[in-house]
């Protein structure tokens, strides 16, 4: 791992033990954060790491006038998920995003309408997604943030990926063309997360029968 590397995942694991206090990113130096040789950060590592993280999307933080640093900074949605799946470790994480291509001749015998790439790198596959009602879907999001209180009462549910996910939803429900595909992804999951609040609490269950029927 080289030094960038090691400063990178050492600066996640650091943002996600202060994350419900977003710090100021020169306070790593401070608060005894090094990287797993042992060697502590310096200002520019400091600044550069920071600004990396920043421009893959990992962290998120508001900036003042000739600072190129945010001013507190915090773990995106994809920040939290890479320290909780690859223990933040940035390299592996951006490994995962890359597409995988297959280079291979194909012999098809295709009927009428059928469309084929062969001798291709890029093999692509069409799919239409079945709609999800978007507003349906926003609402009962809405209805799972305003649960995170009494869902903290409840054993089993990660109200912290309850609150990533229903952000994450209402982001994509907001763009000009929302992907169903992926709502679709995200409500299922969402479900899944209210999962053990749906057997204790009446609302949960019928949030999540509101979810249901957004995506059916």
């Amino acid at each position: 791992m080289t030094r960038h590397e090691e400063l990178s995942q050492a600066f996640m694991l650091w943002l996600a033990e202060n994350n419900a206090n977003p710090p100021d990113p020169a306070d790593i130096m401070t608060l005894g954060a090094v990287a797993p040789s042992g060697n502590p950060f310096t200002p520019d590592e400091v600044e550069s790491t920071a600004a990396y993280l920043e421009a893959v999307g990992l962290i998120q933080g508001p900036k003042a006038w000739g600072r190129s640093m945010p001013l507190r900074v915090s773990l995106t949605p994809d920040g939290l998920r890479c320290v909780r799946d690859v223990g933040g470790d940035v390299t592996a994480w951006n490994d995962r995003l890359r597409p995988s291509y297959t280079d291979q001749s194909v012999n098809v015998n295709a009927g009428r309408d059928a469309q084929v790439a062969a001798h291709s790198q890029y093999v692509n596959q069409a799919q239409n997604a079945s709609s999800v009602k978007v507003d349906k879907l926003l609402d009962a999001a809405s209805g799972a943030r305003d649960l995170l209180p009494s869902l903290a009462t409840v054993a089993g549910v990660d109200t912290r990926e309850v609150e990533v996910v229903v952000k994450e939803i209402e982001a994509e429900g907001a763009t000009a063309e929302p992907d169903h595909g992926k709502l679709r992804r995200l409500g299922t999951r969402l479900k899944d997360l209210l999962g053990p609040g749906a057997a204790a609490l009446a609302l949960v269950r019928f949030t999540v029968e509101a979810i249901t029927n957004a995506l059916s």
